[in-house]
């Protein structure tokens, strides 16, 4: 038998098939769980941002007043990165690409986009924003609206600025994009891709920079430092060795009623400056006659520094315009010549007096064989003759480079000529031969012959590179002290000396002098050695 169909016994058709209530039941359930988890997983994303707001309150430098937080920005605004100008419409949403390896950036732009607080701390601190260094690039937005060095001036708002402009890369990509047949040096271009930042700086904010510093910059540039910059203080400019960029006519900076400071470099032009204001000028690689016309023209200068001069004086010039007539620069304090290489030259120095001098640097250049001679030595010992030797510091640097007895020479026509010489410093940092053993050399043999050098030299400094094997000449110098009559004496050495590994013998010596009541005070990198005390 086969079983029976229920349905064909009843004689009814099947219903069709729905969901059942807890088919329903399950459905809803399972939704609500997706939202609870949805609603979860929110409260967990909310959880950590709010987490991230509360240890960012607890940090320790969300702790600190506004006025500590302005201060650590000071220090971050002054690191030594240049910055790549890009362009910007919004300076405070700059977008920071780095083209080169260095990473060059606006440290306040940077600071000011960590958080709400930071950018209102920076942006509220005008001080901040008083310094203004631009890197010039070739993609630079000079042709457009320069908004971000502009935000520096309208953030800065009454206070006085400095600026500093370094177009070397800007100026090297414009020659370098010149065709094989065209003349190097598109100068034109330079100044006229340029102008928007030039009249940013020289117009419309002139009147509020106090110090100006131009690397490199087109030489159409300098005929507005006029009346506009009236309270410009210091001022810097220079080239690169390339003639095609330097400028051909005079520079005249005479308009500048406030100017003290002044540096120059690589310039072969005249330049006119407001002599009876400036009080600090240092001049790089410039002819040793323009040097000289500078240095008598200034008459109230304190601080001068003259490197890397070159050229010779000419055979007619008559310098200073009233024969043998000395000049005297009464208040200059600090004087630093680095160069002096024939007898032209020399005529300098039989004509300069610096009764307040404190600070004399006599940087020696080498010499070519027979170019040191007797008119030279001459006029040297006239100007030392001449120091006020008891209140000048005098630092010699460079004489290792000189071969032995022809250092010694050097040295007597120096210090013979200046006996009440009270601080003294030596300068070798690569040397040929050790200034410091010449001189305790010398001092031995003034004794023996009856005589005292420098008997009134109360401190010695002397800067090295390699002197840890110095003990036996600063024990030598110690000796020639002491025994020229000295009570006291002050010898200071840098860090690459180490007392502490020279011979027993040695410390014994210099031990038994400070005993029996000689004054010593030794100083390694600025630290009394300790066993001496």
């Amino acid at each position: 038998m086969f079983p029976l169909d229920p349905c064909s016994h009843c004689g009814l058709k099947p219903k069709a098939s729905r969901p059942s209530l807890l088919e329903d039941e399950v459905l809803v359930l399972t939704e609500e769980i997706r939202q609870i988890d949805a609603a979860i997983l929110r409260l967990k994303e909310y959880k950590a941002v709010v987490s991230a707001r509360l240890n960012a309150i607890r940090s320790s430098i969300n702790c600190l007043p506004d006025g500590i937080l302005s201060s650590i920005f000071g220090f971050a605004s002054s690191l030594d990165l240049p910055p790549r100008i890009v362009s910007a419409e919004n300076p405070s949403l700059i977008d920071h690409t780095f083209s080169r390896p260095t990473q060059q950036y606006f440290p306040l732009l940077v600071l000011g986009a960590i958080c709400s607080r930071w950018r209102r701390v920076a942006w509220s601190t005008t001080s901040l924003w008083s310094r203004l260094d631009l890197d010039v690039t070739f993609d630079g937005p000079w042709t457009e609206e320069i908004s971000l060095p502009r935000f520096y001036f309208t953030n800065s708002q009454t206070q006085a600025m400095t600026v500093s402009v370094d177009c070397r890369k800007f100026q090297q990509s414009i020659f370098a994009c010149v065709e094989p047949y065209e003349e190097p040096g598109n100068q034109g271009s330079y100044a006229e891709e340029l102008e928007p930042l030039r009249d940013l700086i020289f117009v419309e904010h002139a009147s509020r920079i106090t110090r100006l510093i131009l690397d490199c910059p087109p030489p159409e540039w300098l005929p507005f430092l006029s009346d506009a910059f009236n309270t410009l203080e210091s001022v810097e400019f220079g080239w690169p060795l390339a003639d095609n960029i330097l400028p051909d006519h005079s520079i005249s900076l005479r308009n500048l009623p406030c100017l003290k400071q002044v540096t120059i470099r690589q310039v072969a032009v005249n330049i006119e400056l407001p002599w009876d204001t400036v009080t600090d000028l240092k001049v790089h690689t410039i002819s040793v006659e323009l040097a000289c016309q500078l240095l008598i023209s200034c008459p109230n200068l304190i601080n001068f520094g003259a490197y890397n001069l070159r050229g010779t004086l000419p055979q007619d010039l008559i310098w200073p315009p009233a024969n043998d007539q000395v000049v005297s620069l009464r208040h200059l304090q600090v004087f630093e010549w680095e160069r002096i290489s024939d007898s032209r030259d020399a005529h300098v120095f039989y004509l300069l007096d610096f009764p307040a001098l404190r600070h004399l640097y006599w940087w020696h250049k080498e010499y070519s064989p027979g170019s040191y001679n007797e008119e030279q030595d001459s006029a040297i010992s006239s100007f030392f003759s001449r120091l006020p030797a008891s209140q000048v510091h005098l630092h010699l640097c460079g004489f290792g480079n000189i071969y032995g007895y022809e250092m010694e020479d050097r040295l007597s026509t120096i210090l013979d000529n200046t006996p009440r010489l009270k601080q003294l410093s030596l300068v070798d940092r690569y040397f040929r031969t050790n200034t410091t053993g010449v001189l305790a050399h010398m001092m031995k043999n003034a004794r023996k012959g009856g005589r005292s050098m420098l008997p009134d030299l109360e401190a010695l400094a002397v800067e090295i590179t390699h002197g840890n094997s110095m003990g036996d000449i600063f024990l030598q110098l110690v000796k020639e002290r002491r025994a020229s009559g000295a009570s006291r004496f002050r010898l200071e050495v840098p860090a690459c000396v180490v007392p502490s590994e020279w011979a027993p013998y040695i410390h014994a010596s210099l031990q038994n002098m400070v005993q029996e009541g000689f004054q010593l005070e030794f100083l390694v990198d600025g630290r009394l050695v300790p066993w001496l005390s």
